[in-house]
């Protein structure tokens, strides 16, 4: 079935040829055509649809025209959910080439997709969400320039290595033999990585997009039935195609759960929501959406656990990690730096406040009208006296009794005040070692989790940072 799909392609692919070549002579906005697709001639999709429809040639196939317009429109359509999800939308340029790909650089560039993929993938737009998923994590995750930068520092290792085995064996073969060997693999390495990533963040985009999150496994199914498993021997800075399978699985289970849960969310049916919860978590114990959904079915019903369990759902270590839209994303930590704050965690909240709201002008003056009134300032020092993950910061009293929590020597010194406090970031001090529960034990290997650095004398906390042997106690401000 596949090689009458390319046939076809082919077949059609060459009509299309002699009118891109007649195109970019007529249009002059088509004179890039070619080095966008390595040499073939190409156009953009919706000049490609309209060329279709002007078609008036005696030879002319209907079906298998329409055929590649429903195609393309499918490709715009999918396009332009994905880049409304990502936040950024860029064309789609269709190349006369065959086979099974679609590759983009930067964000001044459009997608490039072959004419052998649009007629391959046809109108599932399920999966053509999840390759265009794929080629716009790229350009999110900002790839190319760390392609660039990765390639300069090999470069340079592998130089180093060149000169190294010339200076003990004289072997100017073996030194360059070396040098080879080492930026290949390196980079083969590095960019292998680079498209597990993207493969990563494309599930979250074809979920967030509200398309099916399997359609990622399907994709690759197609190209493993098309290549083989033994694609990296062809192009080693690819994974293979079971190999990604393997990888993307959690993410997919993790956003097909997601879209349930957001609907009962969205609905209010907390019930059903519940036991989903419990499912997901038994599947991916560590899911931090998972996590997400069960700090907002405590929040309904008022449960005290709510704040550590949204507080969890945040932490980086969550796999797969947390996975929302920006603005869900926004109004969680809002939510949390706030409720910190309510809590009597005064320090903690200034520091979630701080790292996660001060960005958005707009998020930042709902979290200080809601907790400090314009009475915090608190900012990163990095001299070397504060101790590895702390933040320090200064409480002092202003003139006129208001408190002001900052850690700006010059906004100290402007009251009169001189003195230093130091205090870790707010996890380790909301949760100095593990509070063990029947549900949740302590990890045997470490009780006791390591604690920032305290370098001052003047620390409010330093008697009970020796003594607190939690749950039986917490440490706050």
């Amino acid at each position: 079935m596949a090689i009458s799909l390319f046939e076809g392609a082919r077949r059609i692919g060459r009509r299309i040829l002699i009118s891109l070549g007649v195109g970019v002579l007529l249009m002059p906005q088509l004179a890039y055509a070619n080095p966008l697709c390595e040499g073939a001639a190409g156009m953009y999709a919706e000049e490609l649809i309209q060329l279709l429809k002007d078609d008036n040639s005696p030879d002319k196939n209907v079906t298998e025209v329409e055929r590649i317009t429903a195609s393309l429109k499918t490709w715009l359509k999918a396009n332009q959910r994905i880049g409304k999800t990502a936040g950024f939308t860029q064309r789609v340029f269709v190349c006369n080439l065959p086979g099974l790909n679609a590759f983009v650089s930067t964000k001044n560039e459009p997608v490039r997709v072959n004419l052998g993929t649009v007629d391959l993938l046809g109108v599932d737009e399920d999966v053509i969400g999840a390759l265009l998923g794929h080629e716009y994590s790229h350009l999110s995750l900002n790839h190319f320039a760390k392609t660039i930068a990765a390639d300069n520092a090999v470069r340079v290792w592998a130089n180093r290595a060149y000169g190294n085995v010339l200076q003990k064996t004289w072997n100017s073969r073996e030194a360059a033999k070396t040098a080879v060997t080492i930026y290949k693999s390196e980079m083969s390495a590095f960019s292998i990585q680079q498209e597990l990533e993207a493969d990563d963040y494309g599930i979250k985009l074809l979920g967030k997009a509200d398309y099916k999150p399997a359609a990622f496994l399907k994709l690759a199914s197609i190209g493993m039935a098309l290549y083989g498993e033994n694609i990296t021997k062809a192009f080693p800075s690819h994974p293979g195609f079971l190999e990604r399978q393997v990888k993307g699985e959690d993410r997919v289970t993790d956003e097909s759960f997601d879209q349930i849960a957001a609907k009962y969310s969205s609905s209010g049916d907390l019930g059903p929501m519940a036991t989903l919860i419990n499912n997901w978590m038994s599947l991916l114990p560590n899911s931090g959406n998972a996590r997400y959904y069960k700090a907002i079915l405590l929040r309904q019903s008022k449960n005290p656990k709510a704040t550590e369990t949204m507080e969890d759902a945040m932490l980086p270590m969550r796999r797969p990690d947390l996975s929302k839209r920006v603005g869900e994303t926004n109004s969680a930590w809002l939510w949390l730096c706030t409720q910190l704050y309510r809590e009597g965690y005064v320090t903690e909240s200034a520091w979630c406040g701080e790292s996660q709201l001060r960005h958005d002008e707009r998020l930042w003056a709902k979290f200080q009208s809601r907790t400090f009134q314009e009475r915090m300032w608190v900012g990163y020092r990095n001299d070397g006296n504060s101790g590895d993950g702390t933040l320090f910061l200064g409480f002092i009293r202003k003139p006129d009794g208001t408190k002001l929590i900052t850690n700006s020597v010059t906004t100290a010194q402007s009251y009169g005040i001189t003195e230093d406090a130091y205090t870790p970031l707010w996890r380790p001090i909301r949760f100095k070692a593990c509070e063990g529960r029947k549900e949740k034990p302590c990890p045997r290997d470490s009780v006791e989790q390591p604690m920032a650095v305290v370098t001052s004398e003047r620390d409010p906390f330093q008697d009970i940072r020796a003594s607190c042997k939690p749950p039986n106690c917490r440490i706050g401000y």
